[in-house]
């Protein structure tokens, strides 16, 4: 059987995706302290320092926070920022990590290949920050219309995701 695309590490070749990795990699590198939140994601991440900063100020910036949200990214984008530095050398108590509506969305991954490719993600992240609790938050869904296949994918890839570290409870936090 073949590895899905959503577990296999793939960089970006969009221009301002890679000069975005590249300034998060320099201002994580200034970074000399742990840090309350890690947010890793896609858009809706990346979007709390567009159209949500307002709230991002309101609720977040009496905390040390960083946010490594990227548009677009799937789930083998984030498993290659994670791979390539993205935390290396972090400290962080929690990790928000919302990620798989654009392999739902953009490649109609079907919903085992999403969940595996946030379980890889998961796994990383156990390695490379074993101190830190994470809040998996379920992906949001694709349309109001619960009988539409798309937003049938994320349902079930939530079903899913919501299984895959039952025995970590005490380190992942399930979001219902």
């Amino acid at each position: 059987m073949n590895n899905p695309l959503s577990i296999i590490p793939t960089k970006r070749t969009e221009d301002w995706w890679l000069a975005r990795h590249k300034q998060k990699l320099t201002a994580l590198k200034a970074i000399d302290q742990p840090i309350d939140m890690l947010f890793l994601g896609d858009s809706i991440t990346h979007a709390w320092e567009v159209e949500g900063e307002s709230a991002w100020q309101r609720y977040f910036s009496h905390y040390s926070v960083v946010n490594l949200g990227f548009a677009g990214d799937r789930t083998e984008h984030l498993l290659w920022r994670i791979r390539n530095g993205e935390v290396a050398q972090l400290s962080t108590k929690w990790i928000v990590l919302l990620i798989g509506t654009n392999n739902a969305g953009h490649r109609l991954d079907a919903p085992e290949d999403i969940a595996a490719g946030i379980q890889t993600i998961l796994e990383e992240l156990r390695l490379q920050l074993p101190a830190s609790k994470i809040l998996l938050m379920a992906i949001f869904p694709r349309s109001r219309n619960t009988n539409k296949p798309m937003r049938q994918r994320v349902d079930v890839s939530n079903a899913l995701i919501k299984t895959i570290y039952r025995w970590q409870t005490h380190t992942l936090v399930r979001y219902q």
